[in-house]
């Protein structure tokens, strides 16, 4: 595709992953069946800190349950962070504090409980998504929980010896959502050194089913490796002939998620420059 100067040129580089799922990556390679199963699982952590006049000796406790309500994890909370592992999936978690330890009578009852659900979105072979849940206890009041996940990860986008982190922008969940995301990308500080046939691959970091490359002059293809984790493209000689109109990048990445069409889609952005 050829673009005009003064126009910003859009090649919706797009690829599926031609029926290939995450079964499908050839066995023999550093995927085996024990890592596979392992990577299935992603990780809560879990931290709690009270704030204003509790009882010395205050006993919290986390309470996870998965979709069908039945418990997975319920224990007290001590001075670190508790960590659990869970399948992909959606959960709630709570907590609670009890204001003695060992055998407490009826007035020692549970108080002050509060919970989030949550989702997570790790896939077989895929990265582990972490999410880390803080619960504040205030003054007698119930708790408030915030909810903070490392997914999907951060790509990076390198050519040659050169390299740069991509900034994430806003993302959302298909399934749930109406995931409009918005036409303008998010801005990566730094930018990627590039000349006319410079082969960029963008690490995800996480297996994805679609990527949409926008805001490059000219057409090519963007093709896929390490079983959806490294997408790479070639940049045109429009990009390079019309550079001041071409060198913003977006990302669009549908990641795979636990189950058909359940994946995250995520906004990303960042610049390319002119190199030697």
């Amino acid at each position: 595709m050829t673009t005009r100067r003064g126009t910003l040129g859009i090649a919706a580089l797009s690829l599926a992953l031609g029926g290939l799922t995450l079964a499908e990556v050839p066995a023999g390679s550093a995927h085996g069946p024990a890592r596979a199963a392992a990577e299935a699982h992603g990780r809560l952590t879990f931290n709690v800190r009270f704030v204003g006049p509790y009882v010395q000796g205050s006993v919290p406790f986390i309470l996870v349950r998965n979709a069908g309500g039945d418990d997975v994890v319920r224990r007290q909370v001590k001075g670190a962070d508790t960590t659990v592992s869970l399948p992909a999936g959606r959960y709630s978690v709570a907590s609670y504090w009890r204001p003695c330890q060992g055998r407490c009578g009826p007035e020692d009852l549970a108080t002050d409980r509060c919970g989030r659900h949550f989702t997570l979105h790790t896939a077989r072979r895929g990265d582990s998504e972490t999410i880390a849940a803080s619960a504040v206890f205030a003054n007698g009041e119930p708790c408030t929980i915030k909810l903070d996940s490392d997914y999907p990860p951060l790509p990076r986008a390198r050519t040659g010896g050169a390299a740069l982190d991509v900034k994430r922008g806003v993302l959302c969940r298909p399934q749930r959502d109406a995931c409009e995301l918005p036409a303008r990308a998010p801005r990566t500080k730094g930018t990627l050194p590039v000349k006319t046939g410079s082969r960029v691959t963008v690490a995800l970091g996480a297996p994805a089913r679609r990527i949409l490359l926008k805001g490059i002059c000219g057409g090519g293809t963007f093709l896929p490796s390490a079983g959806g984790r490294n997408w790479t493209f070639r940049v045109p000689a429009d990009t390079m002939a019309h550079f001041g109109d071409c060198r913003d990048l977006g990302l669009e990445v549908t990641y795979k998620g636990p189950g058909i069409r359940k994946g995250v889609r995520a906004a990303f952005g960042f610049r390319l420059r002119a190199g030697r």
